[in-house]
């Protein structure tokens, strides 16, 4: 998460609820600094950010596929068993501030394509696709709803999880939308 408001609270939320916690190294970082117990993302994946300061992180079969993974089918979970991949029950995830840095009064072209977020969009996408298996949230306002919807009934709803889908998608869309009006 690029937005690190409240995401100890929440991390530390579903750590009491039994989940544990993937996260990229500045996301891990941060949380390791509030004693949240986090597994990095490269110790999934086997590889270190590739390509520069912001690098490949997330983008990577064994994320797809764990963000992917339905469940209700036998062969998906003899998949992620037998290449030891985990399923992803909730994926939180905002991006790099692309609008912040091009709402500036002198735009830095170079800036403004470097806080272009790839891995997130794509993992966004993943997620709200998968929303009978998979809670997406990219507002942290929805971090107090879905703890007390775990709370209250030990999972989160499907018709949450359509809602929070349908949320990512128009975030993803608004996300896209600004890039587009930039460029052009």
């Amino acid at each position: 998460v690029n937005d690190k408001i409240n995401v100890e609270w929440f991390a530390r939320e579903l750590v009491s609820l039994g989940f544990k916690i993937v996260a990229s190294r500045k996301t891990a970082a941060y949380l390791r600094s509030y004693k949240i117990p986090v597994i990095d993302v490269e110790k999934i994946t086997g590889y270190p950010p590739l390509v520069g300061v912001q690098g490949i992180k997330i983008i990577h079969p064994k994320i797809f596929s764990g963000v992917l993974a339905d469940k209700s089918k036998e062969s998906d979970l003899v998949d992620l068993k037998k290449y030891k991949i985990p399923r992803f029950e909730i994926v939180a995830c905002n991006f790099y501030p692309f609008e912040q840095s091009i709402a500036k009064a002198k735009v830095d072209h170079g800036e403004a394509i470097f806080n272009l977020d790839i891995g997130g969009p794509a993992v966004v996408r993943c997620a709200a696709k998968n929303y009978k298996n998979v809670a997406i949230i990219t507002d942290i306002k929805d971090y107090s709803r879905v703890v007390r919807e775990l709370q209250a009934n030990s999972e989160i709803s499907l018709k949450s999880r359509q809602k929070l889908s349908m949320k990512a998608f128009k975030y993803t869309q608004k996300y896209d939308s600004t890039i587009i009006k930039y460029l052009t």
